[in-house]
């Protein structure tokens, strides 16, 4: 069953309000913190340093991120590579309570050891607060699955994946039907875009604690989309090749 219904009782749809397709970008390679941009939007670069090569954007293939071993993100923990969109950009007409679907396609190559992982999020970290959730897709285990972590519980829920020759590809979802407050997700096992209600629905972090706006943040300004990759010990030279971003609003 879809995780959430797309029309809502008004009548309303979910709107495209940016589908970035990172193969069809012009080359870059990203050399330092800082800003860059990508698809015509601003992408903020952190933890430089904790990449074995630099993050490239590379036509024909997509956002090429390699971490080096001692990288994670779990409860306040921020030393992956990763790249964040602040929600601003999206758009006047995304706002605190607007429903919101993020879709992001990955490919994890070597991916074979523990805690190797590619990663989408939605974060907040400022004014004291940080509050998230991410979907990954990765090995957990010694299984490749995809899996889930939020502020409020800090653990892994997962579903066994496919994964052939160390390749990984998933299609994973974080939905909102509230705004930026409360969270849920899914995913689809491939890089096929999915149709409504044939994803794999996982995980619901959506509750009275989570989904409202004055516990979880002030404006879109305080939150961003994050990709990014991690190893958190892992031996493997992982490679997270991130192919396509989809952002809808039910507007």
């Amino acid at each position: 069953m879809p995780l959430y219904n797309p029309t809502g009782s008004s009548g309303s749809v979910w709107s495209t309000v940016l589908d970035l397709n990172f193969t069809t970008q012009t080359n870059q390679t990203l050399n330092a913190d800082g800003s860059y941009t990508i698809g015509g939007l601003t992408w903020v670069l952190s933890n430089y340093a904790a990449c074995v090569v630099s993050p490239q954007v590379i036509n024909g293939t997509g956002l090429v991120i390699q971490p080096t071993m001692a990288t994670d993100w779990y409860g306040i923990t921020r030393t992956a590579p990763l790249l964040k969109l602040f929600a601003n950009q999206l758009g006047a007409s995304v706002g605190q309570y607007t429903p919101l679907r993020i879709r992001q396609a990955v490919t994890l190559t070597n991916a074979t050891a523990q805690y190797s992982r590619g990663f989408i999020a939605v974060d907040r970290n400022s004014g004291g607060v940080q509050s998230f959730i991410y979907a990954s897709s990765g090995i957990l285990a010694g299984l490749p699955v995809c899996s889930m972590e939020t502020t409020k519980t800090n653990t892994n829920l997962g579903a066994v994946d496919q994964l052939t020759g160390g390749v990984q590809q998933d299609t994973l979802e974080i939905i909102s039907p509230t705004g930026w407050g409360g969270w849920a997700w899914q995913t689809s096992y491939g890089l096929n875009w999915p149709t409504e209600g044939s994803m794999n629905m996982l995980q619901s972090t959506i509750d009275t604690a989570n989904n409202t706006q004055t516990t979880l943040g002030a404006s879109t300004s305080d939150w961003g989309i994050v990709l990014g990759g991690l190893r958190a010990g892992s031996l493997d030279a992982l490679t997270c090749t991130f192919t396509r971003l989809k952002i809808e609003a039910m507007l």
